[in-house]
């Protein structure tokens, strides 16, 4: 291989060689470290040479077991690591913009190729910023809420009490005072309870 053609390879996480193109353990091998990464099925698809579409690769999982545990334990590495990135992002206090360099009348220097040469400046973060790494954050935090429950879950926990807060009162239906037809859609009832179970 020369030197150009290495050039031209974008930078991608490769198959190996000889794979055919619907070899799905040698595809599912190269999505995987992607998805760790905390990459979306969708673009690691878009990355990854040859693979089909994310609905094909989710075929393929719900149709092989082995397959389909690989990709849970990815999605799982992948989902811890975009509860990491809430922290970087709360942790935030500044944002990186480039601009152009600039001479002591104000006009942008130029390299030999005629291109504005550019610098990176660390500026506070402005309101807007603020408002999207809030929207950033919390979209991160609902997705994992959903994706590991047990996890990130909101904790539920439910108690039954009685009238101010003491314990339930049962009380005893007086099936002498009930009229045929009450106790006929009693029984119905009953069954149907029963056939549900």
């Amino acid at each position: 291989m020369s030197e150009d053609d290495e050039k031209k390879e974008p930078k991608v996480v490769k198959i190996r060689p000889g794979a055919r193109k619907h070899d799905r353990q040698a595809i599912m091998s190269a999505l995987l470290p992607l998805l760790q990464d905390g990459m979306s099925l969708t673009a690691a698809c878009g990355i990854v040479p040859e693979a089909p579409t994310s609905s094909q690769i989710l075929d393929w999982i719900s149709t092989e077991p082995a397959l389909a545990e690989q990709y849970a334990l990815a999605r799982e590495a992948g989902y811890r690591m975009i509860a990491d990135e809430i922290l970087s992002i709360s942790d935030e206090n500044y944002t990186t913009i480039e601009e152009d360099v600039v001479d002591e009348a104000g006009v942008p220097v130029v390299d030999g190729d005629g291109m504005r040469l550019q610098r990176r400046v660390k500026v506070p973060l402005s309101s807007e910023a603020i408002q999207r790494n809030r929207l950033r954050i919390d979209s991160r935090k609902w997705m994992l809420s959903k994706m590991l429950p047990k996890v990130y879950g909101d904790k539920l926990h439910t108690e039954h009490t009685g009238q101010d807060g003491g314990p339930i009162q049962l009380a005893a239906v007086d099936l002498k005072s009930l009229s045929d037809d009450e106790i006929e859609s009693m029984t119905k009832m009953m069954k149907k309870i029963e056939d549900s179970q």
